[in-house]
């Protein structure tokens, strides 16, 4: 009699409790993290790779002319800026962090309008510097499964020695000829790394391994809802070198992505699912 009255002051409390936890679940999607093991790394597994650092609000909608990354990252939906959930900067996007990159989420239940399963691309040519895919999909401080690609840039190689003579493969000369502050001859163009970093979060399948040179349009991976994510959405991020000028860490990607982009364009859609 004693169990059974100790089990019918317990039993309530247990049903109480599971209804809060499921009402939380239900009101803030973001608690999922609490609750779906996609949001914890399995034991025995750690967080792959480094988080792209924060930005600066100051940069909401500036255009950065040295910015190698141009165009749109989700291939199906080019310019289409409807299928923008967060922009950057957006504050408490979740669980109280600013957002610094731009969220592409075309919810839609049809075929057509998913964004589920659809292919993000390079916008610059790139090296592949992390591509990370794992089964099960882990946190990886909540980007899931990611790439990160550097850009690459052409840089002006020169290389003459003084009174060394041009031949027939090379013209050489030593000094700064006309004026462009290029010393020396027998000049080429190498592709260097930028600095200019791009990440593109919470995939399904990565298509990209670590090393690899891609060009712009080159498909890096699948859409998903992997690490930090409360729906199939891809969240890209542009980061700046640290070279002691501005822009140092995350700036907006939305100027760089088409040339529809405009404040007024930002206001208007802003805080829209």
């Amino acid at each position: 009699m004693k169990r059974l009255l100790r089990w019918g002051c317990v039993f309530p409390l247990l049903l109480g409790m599971a209804l809060a936890l499921g009402l939380m679940y239900t009101l803030f999607p973001e608690s999922k993290i609490f609750f779906d093991p996609r949001y914890r790394d399995v034991s025995g597994w750690d967080s792959i790779g480094v988080p792209p650092t924060r930005g600066n609000c100051k940069y909401i909608g500036r255009f950065w002319p040295e910015n190698p990354f141009r165009g749109w990252p989700v291939k199906k939906f080019e310019c289409n800026w409807n299928t923008i959930s967060a922009w950057f900067c957006d504050p408490d996007y979740f669980v109280g962090y600013t957002h610094w990159g731009i969220d592409i989420a075309r919810i839609d239940w049809t075929t057509e309008g998913s964004i589920d399963g659809a292919e993000v691309v390079a916008t610059a040519k790139a090296k592949v510097i992390w591509a990370v895919e794992t089964t099960p999909p882990q946190w990886n401080y909540g980007m899931g499964n990611y790439v990160r690609i550097e850009a690459l840039v052409p840089v002006q190689v020169c290389e003459c020695e003084e009174n060394e003579s041009s031949d027939e493969f090379r013209e050489c000369f030593y000094g700064d000829q006309n004026g462009d502050g290029v010393v020396g001859g027998y000049c080429w163009y190498e592709d260097r790394p930028s600095g200019w970093t791009a990440t593109y979060m919470h995939l399904k399948k990565v298509l990209v391994k670590q090393g690899d040179i891609v060009e712009p349009g080159t498909v890096l991976g699948l859409i998903d809802n992997t690490g930090a994510s409360t729906g199939p959405h891809l969240h890209y991020q542009i980061n700046a070198p640290k070279d002691g000028r501005e822009p140092d860490g995350a700036i907006d990607p939305a100027p760089h992505m088409c040339d529809t982009y405009s404040d007024a364009l930002r206001e208007q859609r802003k805080g829209t699912r």
